[in-house]
């Protein structure tokens, strides 16, 4: 199968940016299979140090968290930025949450996020500290918009508990429109193959039973003949 996945506009600026002072690490729910192909036409640049899959992810009641606590690192200097706020659920202090990607071209939130790791790292001993205040001056930001559209107390509390994803935009700033990036030979699953063997076997030694039975079938009515 091939797909045509949408590329977030100045992703691949951001990334580099961030590679200079971080290591990066991409800790995805998606199947190795997929997220591969995505991340290997995604990082040309191969800023990015590790991939995380769903085999890395724990099960919490039916969802998967990706528990930073695996990760070997000093949680004083992790930051998890996500789209889904059970993602983090584990550690919520080290969350930095984002809407999913909406082709929003108009939206500057990821140079104010860019702004914040370059920014508070060096100044800052515990980064959940800085973290915590980032994510309530996007709620004070917000909240002095006509539209609404930001966190407020309550949505924050929601989305702790994984009732909303009410939460700021990470698009970009740097270019107009989004791109596109297609993906071949993406198999979902191998057991759809394993079974079509069977069947395929299943069916031969079938009609591999009919013909021998026709055979026996045709010299017992020649021999009753003789």
């Amino acid at each position: 199968m091939t797909f045509y996945v949408v590329k977030r506009p100045g992703v691949d600026q951001f990334l580099q940016k961030l590679a200079e002072k971080y290591e990066l690490v991409v800790f995805t729910a998606g199947m190795r299979e997929y997220a591969t192909l995505v991340l290997d036409r995604l990082d040309i640049k191969r800023v990015i140090s590790h991939r995380l899959y769903r085999d890395s992810c724990k099960e919490v009641n039916g969802r998967y968290v990706k528990d930073l606590s695996g990760l070997g690192r000093d949680l004083r200097r992790v930051v998890i930025v996500d789209d889904n706020p059970n993602s983090y659920v584990l550690q919520p202090e080290n969350g930095v949450p984002v809407r999913p990607f909406v082709e929003d071209v108009e939206d500057r939130e990821l140079g104010r996020l860019l702004e914040f790791f370059e920014g508070e790292e060096p100044r800052c001993e515990d980064i959940r500290d800085a973290v915590k205040q980032f994510v309530g001056s996007i709620s004070d930001d917000d909240d002095d918009d006509d539209n609404g559209g930001g966190i407020g107390e309550d949505d924050e509390l929601e989305m702790r508990n994984g009732k909303s994803t009410n939460v700021p935009v990470l698009t970009t700033i740097n270019s107009p429109r989004p791109c596109f990036i297609s993906l071949h030979d993406y198999f979902a699953s191998r057991k759809p193959v394993v079974l079509e063997c069977w069947i395929k076997m299943i069916i031969l030694g079938s009609l591999v039973l009919i013909i021998i039975n026709v055979i026996l079938c045709f010299r017992i009515g020649m021999l009753t003949l003789l």
